[in-house]
């Protein structure tokens, strides 16, 4: 999206799907898109940017990786956000960004005394095999089966790793970002979801009435996260139509900065090297 000289980037307010702006007078537009796991991330960026240049105007909205790798793609938006590792066929055109890491989070109701669920128990719950909590011994219940909608990387991510089809999966809910799998297992005591780590242990810190389950037996922490031990992990990237230019290039400096890690790890993710 082309741009003139004037560096604008706007401080978002939480509505509905996204964060969006309060107009200034004729602003112009830098405009994220995608993945609601980054999108935290990039509002305290746009805070802070605004913070130190009130003339800098940052818009950010999800909607999903698919959307922000698209976006990226067709020049519909200045950054695309996208929680998972690029296919060969997206890759095309785009100057991806490694920013952080993240793990997905198996997630139950805080009163479910389970502790924690093996490989092939994942598959069984997801694919209907096992149907109430009792088989594994946490109190009896129907399991309230909690998925990703298409095109979102944390869905991704979850198939590949447990080498399940879509199709496979008897959900009994379908929702699209993390903070609707945290209220659905919060108010739900039989409940079950995967959703950012990140996300899950902010919504712990907040007091929300869930609990992250270990999964193969190692808890999803960001130590396990930092240091690859917890097997759910995955990269974060902010995708550049082309090279990066001076909002971009702000934006990464300061997610590289002592601040910007500061932010990361507010968040529950893991900081990496931003990449050259």
């Amino acid at each position: 999206m082309k741009k003139s000289a004037a560096i604008l980037v706007a401080v978002p307010v939480l509505l509905g799907a996204g964060y969006f702006i309060v107009p200034k007078a004729n602003p112009e537009r830098f405009l994220l898109t995608g993945s609601s796991t980054i999108a935290p991330i990039l509002q305290l960026v746009a805070e802070d940017l605004h913070a130190a240049d009130p003339g800098l105007v940052i818009d950010v909205e999800t909607g999903g990786s698919s959307r922000g790798i698209q976006d990226a793609q067709a020049g519909q938006c200045d950054v695309g956000m996208a929680s998972r590792d690029l296919k060969p066929e997206e890759k095309a055109g785009l100057d991806a960004r490694l920013i952080a890491y993240d793990g997905v989070a198996l997630i139950v109701n805080r009163e479910n005394p389970i502790a924690g669920l093996d490989h092939q128990q994942v598959i069984d719950i997801y694919t209907g095999v096992i149907g109430d909590w009792k088989e594994l011994g946490a109190g009896e219940g129907e399991i309230h089966v909690v998925n990703k909608a298409e095109g979102r990387a944390t869905l991704t991510v979850f198939l590949e790793h447990f080498k399940l089809k879509s199709s496979a999966i008897q959900a009994d809910a379908v929702i699209g970002d993390n903070a609707q799998g945290v209220r659905m297992v919060a108010g739900n005591p039989d409940a079950i979801a995967y959703v950012s780590i990140g996300e899950a242990l902010s919504a712990v810190e907040r007091g929300e009435a869930i609990r992250l389950i270990a999964l193969d037996g190692i808890e999803p922490t960001k130590l396990s996260v930092a240091d690859g031990s917890y097997p759910l992990r995955r990269n974060l990237y902010l995708l550049f139509p082309g090279a990066p230019d001076a909002s971009g290039e702000r934006i990464l400096a300061h997610l590289a900065s002592a601040r910007g890690r500061e932010i990361l790890t507010q968040l529950g993710f893991t900081p990496t090297d931003i990449a050259e």
